[in-house]
């Protein structure tokens, strides 16, 4: 028990719980609660409810002795006092929050707890056990969702690497219709080829979204679409494999030893072909990268009377490739052939025999790229 405070005295009025002190230096003194008990007769003790100052205070009940200024004992609260009081009013709370069905039910499980399981609520007031696996234990101490995501080899929204091998009967890659949909191919991370569903939107008719195969360079930039196919007709290109169909324009009359470039007109171009300088007033078609190369000439053409009349084919004005026989009349003439071909040869045309007529928009040159 403490000492009891008595410094001063106390005014007090009867049925008031005002409590007006004269040096009684409370706050001073470190009261922050405790009893008070007047020396006057037929007084009761005052538990103090506030100390707002060293001479102001309010007592948790009214005084019931006379009015006047007594002297008086005042027992004041420890902290130890205060802490046994906070730890009984909040034990009261939890033993009052612990009183209820669904925590009745937690306990009922006590008795058939073992390793690796956890509670869960089978209804109102019902709960039951469920078995927590290793894997489930090792994916709840995983710290984010990375983790979680390496842990079950899941991509993020944004993609991310496979490592190792897919086994599963399909893998679809979806997004927007004109959205870029990619499976790409990569060294180190750098991107070698994609077979991709190109960006055109769709718009009906089996039309859009067409398949390429793009390639890419050593430093990951874009090279060739090496290949395409139409979704709508099935139909497969080649849209940078050098290839080209040309005629020869205005119909030509040709004397003995001339020379002339093939390219008139440009029917179908793809992979770099280019129309070059002019030989004796007709453009050259030059060709845009080294290899061979499947050439096919069809001409319709006439020749002298009772002659017989050859047309060379020649690159570069010299390197003679093949013949067109004309035999008097209008005659199509048609030779295929492979020839190995470096980048900017020119292809043209050679009459042997004079007043060779040549049809121009009725003949046709066509070359493609075959191999390096």
């Amino acid at each position: 028990m403490t000492i009891p405070h008595t410094s001063g005295t106390i005014t007090l009025t009867q049925n008031s719980a005002v409590i007006t002190g004269t040096l009684t230096n409370w706050q001073t003194a470190g009261v922050s609660g405790g009893i008070i008990y007047p020396e006057a007769p037929g007084g009761n003790p005052l538990p103090l409810l506030t100390v707002t100052s060293d001479t102001a205070a309010t007592a948790a009940v009214k005084w019931k002795g006379a009015s006047g200024t007594y002297s008086y004992a005042l027992v004041k609260d420890t902290a130890y006092l205060k802490t046994i009081d906070a730890i009984h009013t909040k034990l009261l709370e939890v033993s009052l929050d612990l009183d209820t069905a669904s925590v009745g039910a937690l306990a009922s499980l006590a008795a058939s707890m073992t390793a690796d399981k956890f509670a869960y609520a089978t209804g109102l007031n019902t709960m039951a056990w469920a078995v927590l696996s290793g894997f489930a234990r090792e994916t709840l101490a995983l710290g984010d969702a990375a983790a979680w995501r390496n842990k079950i080899g899941a991509f993020s929204a944004a993609g991310g690497t496979v490592s190792g091998g897919i086994t599963a009967p399909a893998m679809t890659l979806s997004g927007a219709a004109g959205a870029y949909k990619v499976f790409r191919l990569a060294t180190g991370g750098v991107a070698r080829v994609d077979i991709a569903l190109s960006d055109e939107a769709e718009s009906g008719g089996n039309f859009g979204s067409n398949v390429q195969v793009n390639t890419f360079g050593d430093g990951g930039g874009f090279l060739a679409t090496a290949m395409g196919i139409d979704r709508r007709t099935g139909r497969v290109h080649f849209p940078s494999t050098p290839a080209v169909c040309c005629s020869f324009g205005a119909d030509l009359t040709m004397t003995a030893g001339q020379t002339y470039g093939v390219l008139g007109s440009m029917l179908y171009n793809k992979g770099g072909f280019t129309a070059g300088g002019q030989v004796n007033g007709r453009a050259a078609l030059h060709v845009p990268q080294t290899g061979w190369y499947r050439i096919t000439c069809s001409v319709n053409a006439a020749g002298v009377a009772g002659a017989a009349s050859n047309i060379e084919i020649l690159f570069n004005g010299s390197f003679t490739v093949g013949n067109l026989g004309i035999l008097g009349n209008w005659t199509v003439q048609t030779n295929t052939f492979l020839a190995f071909l470096t980048a900017n040869d020119w292809l043209g045309f050679r009459c042997n025999v004079a007043n060779t007529t040549l049809s121009g928009w009725n003949s046709r040159v066509t070359m493609e790229w075959i191999a390096p």
